[in-house]
């Protein structure tokens, strides 16, 4: 991707298999607890049209959106990051979910954790020189899309505690973070990734709205435009 290598392949397929039936088995639990902590990635329809739909109406009454992704979120999440959430997860679980918490667990140790059965997925691209071990989350496995989406709302503890007229929200590695008119936007501000691995992208973070050319100042958003896209 542009000059440099991004590591995208297709699993083996009984990763692609046994994945599927676990991350079904666990969806209940995992979409309650992530959001819990405002990330709707796993959620249903009325949640994502919410996600899509809210901040587009936070701009028409006079408010600030911010947007921006994660650059390769699942090449870089740490393991101790996964396996930091993956633990929160099975704690929170209520004891109707205990079947639910059990499968993400064998999953999670099957799928991701070293194993016999299945490698850690390596990137070749026709050249052994080229030949990249990736230790984040297996692209094309059901599981991936799951420990990455429990990661990411775990350690996004802001997410929580956004003064009144604000929020930040996330769809797996994407982000929306808005202010209401006249909220303070100073709360507005990309999360840190320190603890996960990898990084919110700020070349590609866009504002808009009242405060977006503030933002932009601050650092938060690379640049500021007039109005925004529902998608």
């Amino acid at each position: 991707k542009g000059d440099s290598i991004r590591p995208i392949s297709a699993p083996q397929v009984p990763r692609r298999v046994a994945s599927a039936v676990s991350a079904r088995k666990a969806r209940r639990l995992v979409e309650r607890f992530c959001s819990e902590r405002m990330q709707f990635g796993l959620s249903g329809e009325a949640a994502t049209l919410t996600y899509s739909l809210l901040p587009q109406l936070v701009l028409l009454n006079g408010g600030t959106v911010v947007v921006a992704d994660r650059s390769r979120s699942f090449q870089t999440l740490r393991r101790k990051a996964v396996y930091d959430a993956v633990e929160a997860v099975v704690s929170a679980a209520m004891p109707s979910e205990q079947a639910e918490a059990a499968a993400l667990v064998d999953g999670c140790l099957e799928m991701y954790s070293m194993a016999p059965a299945l490698r850690v997925t390596e990137v070749g691209f026709d050249s052994p020189e080229l030949t990249l071990r990736v230790d984040g989350v297996a692209q094309g496995c059901s599981l991936s899309p799951v420990l990455e989406a429990v990661t990411l709302a775990h350690h996004n503890t802001e997410a929580k505690m956004m003064p009144a007229g604000t929020a930040c929200f996330a769809a797996h590695d994407d982000l929306v973070m808005f202010a209401v008119n006249e909220a303070d936007t100073s709360a507005l501000r990309l999360p840190s990734c320190e603890s996960v691995g990898g990084a919110y992208n700020r070349a590609k973070s866009v504002a808009v709205g009242r405060e977006a050319a503030g933002l932009v100042a601050r650092g938060v958003a690379a640049r500021a435009e007039d109005g925004g896209q529902v998608w």
